[in-house]
C-alpha cells in the first residue's frame, strides 16, 4: 500500500456520483466507507484508503491502518504487532485495540496515530481508552509502542486519541528504547532513534525496572520528546524503590533517559504534563549513573505554555539531574524558561503558603533545581510586568513572582535613542554604511543623546595603523530628518587590510557606551570595521567587485606588510591578467629631456585612495629654477621630496578612473619633456619589472580598476 499524506480531502460530491454511473458494482462494493480522524492540529480529516485492524494478521506495511467499531467493543493481538516502513493508525472511539505483547517500531519505520476525537471519555459508550499496548515480564524486553530488546524506536507521532502504555517487560520503555545489557552495548548501537512527538492525545505511560515511561530503556538515552498539546502522565519504573541505599534497582526518568542514559532533548509547547520517576532518577531529564561529561546545547526547553509538574521519589532532582549527579555540568545551559512560565519547588518544607514569598523561584540556571523533589510550572497570570535592562536588550519579567516573559530581545530605539519597549535610553546609537563612489569610504551615522548634543567636545575616534582620527560632533554632517550625524572616512589604499576601530568620547575624554542600531554593545571593544568585511559584505550582489576588492586588499597588505594577513587572495582570477592585457596602458613620451634632470619616474603612491606620481630627479636643487612643470597643461608647482628630487601628483585617483590618461611636462629654455601617463600605466612598469610581488599587485590594482568600472557604468 502507498504511504498516504495525513490530510485527505474527499472527492467532490459530484464526481463521486458521475463516477457511480460507470464503475461496475462489483468494484463499488469494494470501497472503503470514509473515516474521520484528528489531526494534529486538531482539525477533522478524511480517509477513505486504508486496510481494517484484523487481529489475524499483526504486520502492518506502509500506508493507512483503520479500527473498526464492533460489538464486543475490542480487537485483541496476542502477538507483536510489527510497523515496518510508515504506518498511519486510526483509533475508534467505541472499540479499544488491545495489543497485549505490544507494537514493535524500529529504527526505519515510523507510526502515527490518530483518534475521532481528543476527549473520549463518553458515558454513553463507557470507553475511556482507544488504545492500550503492554508488554508482560516474559516479552523479552520489548517496549510496548517502539523498538525491541537492545533496539532503538523509530520515529512515533501520537496526534489524537486516548492511549494507555505499560511495559511490564524488565528494562524496557513504555514508549521508546527497548531494554539494553550494558552501556557498552547502547553506544555500539550506530542507529539513530527516531523523535517522539505528541499533540491533542491522552496518553498514560509507565516503563519497566530502569526504563522510562516515555523515552530510554534501561542504560539508553532518551529520543528528542517534544510535547505540543495534550494530557501527558508517565512514570519511570515499574516496581515501586523500596529503599534509598538500593541504588542498583531502578534509576530510570519518568520522561527521559534510561538508567545510565542521557537526556537527549524535551521539548513542550502548550499542554499537561506529569512526568515522574518512581526509583532514583528525576521526573524529566538524566537517568541514574549516567557517563555525561558536560552539555553542549539545551537540553530542557520549557515552556510556551501549559503546564508541568515533575517529581522524583528518591532522586535529589525532580528535573534533569539524577540522585548524585554534578548539577554543575549543566549551570544555565539546560532549561531555557518561555512565556508565562513561573516555577515553584517543593523543598523539604513543603509548598510555600503564599505564593509570594521566596520559596517561589524563577531561574534558567538549572544547579537551582538540584535540592528539590518536585518542581511545578504553571501559567503566569499577573498583571504587574517590568523589564530588566541591558545597554542592549531587556527581559520581561513578572514584578510579582518574577516570571520571565520571552527570551531577552533586543532593544528597539526611535529617533531619540529611546527603546520603545522598555525606555531605556542608550547615550549613542550608530550604523555605518561602507559606500564606494569612485573612493572607498566609510561613512558612520550617529544618534546622540542630548547631553552630547549639548557638549561641544563630544567626539569621535577613528584608529587605523596606529594613527587615529578625532572628529567632533559639532564638525560633523547633521542630518536633521533622522536627528542624526554624518561622519565620512575615507579609507587609504594602503590600509585596505586594517581595521578601523571606532570610539565614542564626551568632552572630558570619557569614553560612551556604544550601541549599532541592531543593538550590539561595542562599549568595551569599540566598534572594528575593514575593507576586508566590506568585500565580503557585497560579495552576494557584487561578486565580480568583491572579488577584485578583496584581492587588491590582500595584494597591497603582501606588498608594502610582507604578508597576507588572513587575507587569503583568489589566484586564478590574477591569473587572467597578463602583458597583453597590460601593455595598452604603456606610457608615451615625447621631447628631449632637460639637461640638468638625471631621470624620471612613474609610482603610485597609495597612502590615499591612490595618487599617480611622477618624479623628477635633478643634478643640483638650484636648476629648479630653470625649469617649469605642466600637468594636463596647466601651470603646477611641484612637491620636494628631498634635496634636488621633485613630484608632480594626481591625488585621489577613483578606481574607475584609474586608466584616464593625465600629461605631464617640464621644459626649461631649450628642451620640453612630455609624458602621459595614467595610474595603469605603473601597473604595467610594475608587471614588467619580473618580480613577483609587484606583478601580483599589478594584476590586482588592473582587476579593481575593471570591476570598479562595470560597476559604475552599470
Amino acid at each position: 500500500m502507498k504511504k498516504r499524506s495525513i490530510k485527505r480531502v474527499l472527492s467532490m460530491i459530484a464526481s463521486v456520483a458521475m463516477l457511480a454511473a460507470l464503475i461496475p458494482a462489483s468494484v463499488m462494493a469494494d470501497t472503503m466507507p470514509a473515516v474521520n480522524y484528528v489531526e494534529s492540529d486538531g482539525i477533522v480529516s478524511t480517509c477513505s484508503d486504508y486496510e481494517v485492524v484484523d487481529a489475524s494478521n499483526p504486520v502492518w506495511d506502509n500506508g493507512w491502518y483503520v479500527v473498526n467499531s464492533n460489538d464486543a467493543k475490542r480487537v485483541v493481538f496476542n502477538e507483536r504487532i510489527e510497523v515496518t516502513g510508515d504506518v498511519y493508525l486510526i483509533l475508534n472511539d467505541t472499540t479499544v485495540l488491545y495489543a497485549l505483547k505490544g507494537i514493535h517500531v524500529g529504527p526505519n519505520s515510523s507510526l502515527s496515530v490518530f483518534g475521532q476525537s481528543i476527549d473520549l471519555r463518553d458515558p454513553d459508550t463507557g470507553i475511556v481508552e482507544s488504545l492500550e499496548a503492554t508488554t508482560s515480564p516474559n516479552d523479552a524486553d520489548y517496549a510496548a509502542i517502539g523498538g525491541n530488546a537492545g533496539e532503538k524506536n523509530g520515529a512515533l507521532h501520537f496526534y489524537s486519541g486516548r492511549i494507555s502504555v505499560y511495559s511490564y517487560s524488565s528494562g524496557a520503555a513504555g514508549i521508546g528504547t527497548g531494554n539494553y545489557t550494558s552501556r557498552s552495548a547502547y553506544k555500539a548501537d550506530t542507529s539513530s532513534a527516531g523523535e517522539i512527538e505528541i499533540r491533542n492525545v491522552y496518553i498514560a505511560a509507565q516503563g519497566g525496572n530502569n526504563a522510562a515511561g516515555i523515552g530510554g530503556g534501561d542504560y539508553a538515552d532518551a529520543p528528542t520528546v517534544a510535547v505540543g498539546g495534550g494530557t501527558v502522565r508517565s512514570i519511570g519504573n515499574t516496581s515501586d524503590q523500596q529503599t534509598k541505599a538500593d541504588d542498583s534497582l531502578i534509576g530510570a526518568a519518568g520522561i527521559g533517559a534510561g538508567r545510565g542514559g542521557c537526556m537527549t532533548q524535551f521539548g513542550m509547547v502548550y499542554g499537561n504534563v506529569i512526568a515522574a520517576s518512581n526509583g532514583i532518577g528525576p521526573g524529566i531529564g538524566d537517568g541514574y549513573g549516567n557517563d555525561r561529561a558536560l552539555f553542549s546545547q539545551p537540553s530542557i526547553r520549557i515552556i510556551k505554555g501549559g503546564t508541568l509538574l515533575a517529581l522524583s521519589t528518591w532522586g535529589t532532582s525532580a528535573m534533569m539531574g539524577a540522585r548524585g549527579q554534578d548539577m554543575s555540568l549543566f549551570n544555565k545551559s539546560v532549561v531555557s524558561v518561555y512565556d508565562s512560565a513561573k516555577i515553584r519547588y517543593l523543598d523539604k518544607a513543603g509548598w510555600p503558603k503564599n505564593e509570594d514569598e521566596a520559596d517561589t523561584f524563577v531561574t534558567l540556571d538549572i544547579s537551582a533545581y538540584k535540592d528539590h523533589n518536585i518542581i511545578f510550572i504553571e501559567p503566569c497570570a499577573h498583571e504587574d510586568h517590568s523589564y530588566d535592562t541591558t545597554s542592549c536588550t531587556h527581559t520581561e519579567k513578572c514584578a510579582t513572582c518574577r516570571t520571565v516573559f520571552g527570551t531577552e530581545e533586543k532593544h528597539v530605539f526611535d529617533l531619540n535613542n529611546k527603546c520603545s519597549v522598555c525606555g531605556y535610553e542608550a547615550p549613542v546609537v550608530f550604523y555605518v554604511i561602507p559606500k564606494l563612489e569612485g573612493q572607498i569610504t566609510l561613512v558612520y551615522g550617529f544618534r546622540i543623546s542630548d547631553t552630547l548634543k549639548n557638549d561641544p567636545n563630544a567626539y569621535a575616534s577613528f584608529t587605523s595603523s596606529g594613527k587615529t582620527r578625532k572628529v567632533k560632533f559639532t564638525d560633523a554632517q547633521y542630518i536633521s530628518y533622522d536627528n542624526s550625524y554624518a561622519i565620512t572616512v575615507p579609507v587609504d589604499a594602503v590600509n585596505l587590510a586594517d581595521s578601523i576601530v571606532m570610539n565614542v568620547y564626551n568632552g572630558n575624554n570619557q569614553k560612551q557606551t556604544l550601541i549599532s542600531a541592531n543593538c550590539n554593545d561595542y562599549t568595551n571593544t569599540g566598534f572594528s570595521y575593514s575593507v576586508k568585511e566590506y568585500a565580503e559584505h557585497i560579495q552576494q550582489n557584487y561578486r565580480e567587485l568583491a572579488t577584485a576588492l578583496y584581492n587588491y586588499g590582500a595584494m597591497v597588505c603582501n606588498y608594502f606588510k610582507g604578508s597576507y594577513g588572513d587575507w587569503q587572495p583568489d589566484m586564478t582570477e590574477l591569473d587572467k591578467v597578463g602583458l597583453n592585457t597590460l601593455e595598452q596602458y604603456a606610457l608615451e613620451k615625447s621631447g628631449r629631456r632637460p639637461s640638468c634632470i638625471s631621470r624620471v619616474t612613474i609610482s603610485v603612491s597609495f597612502d590615499s585612495d591612490n595618487t599617480l606620481r611622477i618624479t623628477y630627479y635633478l643634478e643640483k636643487d638650484e636648476d629648479l629654477s630653470k625649469l617649469s612643470f605642466l600637468l594636463d597643461n596647466k601651470q603646477y608647482t611641484p612637491k620636494r621630496l628631498a634635496e634636488g628630487v621633485y613630484a608632480v601628483d594626481v591625488e585621489n585617483i577613483a578606481a574607475p578612473d584609474l586608466d584616464v590618461e593625465h600629461t605631464f611636462g617640464v621644459r626649461d629654455a631649450d628642451n620640453q619633456f612630455i609624458i602621459k601617463a595614467s595610474a595603469l600605466s605603473y601597473a604595467l612598469t610594475s608587471y614588467n619589472s619580473g618580480k613577483e610581488k609587484r606583478q601580483n599587485l599589478a594584476k590586482a590594482f588592473y582587476l579593481y580598476y575593471a570591476a570598479a568600472e562595470d560597476y559604475f557604468e552599470d
